[in-house]
């Protein structure tokens, strides 16, 4: 009898220990980004354009298993804020989600990003990221927020 138990208890906690994919959220502009600390530690959607982060002299911005991106405001937009992107950390992997690993000294060719689906995002693609957002450093704000995404999507 404690065997089917065990199975069923073991079922139901495989997508916990799992570490599933999050739901789209309701879209937050990413100009909201740059200027609401209140969204420390939400979970967040919102679009923008891949881009490498400026890395010393082309280096990789990467520590342990995320790297970090730039997302940009698309041009029009990009006129009313000074601030014109935000810092992204992405897992890096060969599955979605993903971005594949960058070499010491890259080149924006480099930048590879498997989204939901397997459609592979490069440097300057559109994308639209869900993942929680970090805007205070302890109770100060820290604008603009940085977020650690966990899915990506083609919009």
């Amino acid at each position: 009898m404690k065997l089917p138990t065990l199975a069923l208890t073991t079922f139901l906690a495989l997508p916990l220990l799992s570490g599933c994919t999050p739901e789209l959220q309701k879209e937050t502009p990413l100009a909201e980004l740059f200027t609401n600390a209140e969204l420390d530690g939400k979970l967040v959607t919102t679009t923008g354009l891949l881009r490498l982060s400026t890395g010393i002299m082309g280096s990789s911005t990467c520590q342990g298993a995320r790297c970090s991106l730039d997302l940009w405001l698309p041009d029009d937009a990009a006129k009313i804020n000074d601030t014109k992107s935000l810092t992204v950390k992405l897992t890096t992997g060969s599955g979605e989600n993903a971005m594949a690993e960058l070499p010491d000294k890259y080149a924006k060719t480099d930048l590879k990003v498997k989204a939901m689906g397997g459609k592979v995002l490069a440097h300057g693609d559109k994308a639209k990221v869900t993942g929680k957002v970090k805007c205070k450093n302890g109770s100060e704000p820290s604008l603009p927020c940085r977020m650690d995404v966990d899915r990506i999507d083609v919009p």
